[in-house]
């Protein structure tokens, strides 16, 4: 009897350390950075082109995982995209698009407009694609109220994936119909420097930061200043820390003038 009582007594102190010092023991470290799902970071610093000095300081500073967009402005925009190829970046052709405050708010020439016919906006489109050679595609600007029109932005889609250019609507409204009418299309999900502050850029970088453990893939694109390339510049050097990958949108260029005619 009493031996019986002394194997049910060291069951019950056995039972009594699994339940109150196991799961202290058992516990297991978190994964190391390097062990954790990747997110990948598509960046674009937009009008990048529209001071030398800009330029000058983007293609010394940035990271050439960074993608920039450049406005066409014919031939002087080709010479700025040609320095720009040499340092290794990915370049993307700004597509001016009509807002919704459209003529106050004037994207510039070339503008696709709603309520004209498509054949015009394809010709415009075309124009604009003639600025770049080899670039990875468009990336739409401004275009509030065209991209959410279906029959003014359908027929251009149609012409962009026919052509395999690939199109980025820039994020301009959340109600874009972009994603909808084309499959070789990306959609911006972050708008860094909307008003050239420096705690409204950090504060858009805390979020991406935040947001990253829960994404596989990020979008963000950012207006060129000599303020959002020095922040930027520092920033992308803290992304591998954090399992974050700064990537090109297209492994190689798919738009070139022959693409246009």
């Amino acid at each position: 009897m009493m031996q019986s009582f002394r194997v049910v007594k060291s069951y019950l102190i056995l039972l009594v350390i699994l339940i109150f010092y196991a799961p202290t023991s058992l516990a297991q470290d978190p994964l190391p950075v390097s062990k954790q799902k990747e997110t990948t970071l598509n960046l674009i610093i937009s009008n990048v082109g529209l001071s030398e000095n800009l330029l000058k300081m983007a293609l010394e500073k940035l990271s050439p995982e960074v993608s920039l967009a450049f406005y066409p402005l014919g031939d002087e925009t080709r010479k700025q995209i040609s320095q720009a190829q040499k340092k290794g970046f990915e370049v993307f052709v700004l597509c001016p698009m009509e807002p919704v405050n459209y003529p106050q708010n004037d994207p510039g020439p070339n503008v696709l407009l709603t309520g004209i016919p498509s054949e015009e906006n394809v010709k415009r489109l075309e124009s604009v694609i003639n600025t770049c050679t080899n670039c990875s595609g468009v990336v739409g600007f401004k275009g509030s109220l065209f991209t959410i029109s279906e029959p003014d932005l359908k027929p251009i889609l149609q012409y962009l994936d026919l052509k395999k250019i690939h199109f980025i609507d820039d994020g301009s409204t959340s109600r874009s119909l972009s994603p909808k009418l084309s499959t070789n299309s990306s959609q911006v999900t972050y708008i860094i420097n909307t008003d050239n502050e420096k705690n409204s850029i950090h504060s858009v970088l805390a979020q991406i930061i935040q947001d990253a453990p829960s994404t596989k893939k990020m979008t963000a694109i950012c207006d060129a200043s000599f303020l959002s390339i020095e922040i930027l510049s520092e920033w992308v050097k803290t992304l591998k820390d954090k399992n974050i990958v700064l990537k090109h949108f297209i492994n190689s260029p798919l738009l070139n003038k022959n693409n246009g005619q």
